[in-house]
């Protein structure tokens, strides 16, 4: 059996759901996604966000709207850092 670490952002401080981070970068999920999504996503870079959750996979899910505990789009833990 294969035991989940909890993430870390590329400070190496553990990424928690209800945590604030800043997002750093947004490349692994803008990539492929059409230009007006991409846009959107790049906006965010810079702004923080709470986590809604960590997937078993650990990435770190957030939402498009500050202050919104939503799941709307994932982050690889390295794109964030805790606040």
């Amino acid at each position: 059996m294969t035991v989940q670490l909890p993430p870390v952002d590329h400070h190496g401080r553990t990424i928690e759901a209800g945590n604030t981070v800043r997002v750093r970068s947004v490349a692994s999920c803008a990539s492929g996604v059409p230009r007006d999504d991409q846009a959107r996503l790049t906006a965010l870079v810079g702004g923080l966000r709470p986590v809604s959750e960590i997937d078993a996979y650990g990435f770190v899910w957030i939402s498009f709207d500050e202050g919104t505990r939503r799941s709307d789009f994932c982050l690889k833990a390295t794109e964030v850092e805790v606040v």
